[in-house]
């Protein structure tokens, strides 16, 4: 019997997982993502506090690229603090909750 996936944020996740890797397999580089992302992101933000997150935040996960290791998981890490942060949920950096 076939598993089926219904629309939510699991398939959506899925979506995004694929986009990032499809560009990371055309040797895109992670850094290059997340300044293209945030950049792009916060064209259209006029809310103060959603930027300084945005960009605490950008900061915080390229410097955790930097010293880790698999890139994607802190890529995504970042995308889905930002779509929380877009869709006005209530979410901190750990950095910020320690």
């Amino acid at each position: 019997m076939p598993i089926v996936k219904k629309r939510g944020i699991l398939s959506e996740l899925e979506i995004i997982r694929n986009k990032i890797y499809i560009l990371l397999l055309h040797e895109t580089s992670i850094h290059e993502l997340f300044n293209n992302i945030t950049d792009k992101i916060l064209i259209d933000i006029d809310d103060n506090n959603k930027i300084k997150k945005i960009l605490k935040a950008a900061v915080y996960y390229n410097e955790n690229c930097n010293l880790g290791y698999r890139d994607i998981y802190h890529f995504e890490s970042y995308i889905l603090y930002v779509i929380n942060i877009l869709n006005n949920n209530n979410v901190e950096l750990i950095n910020d909750i320690i």
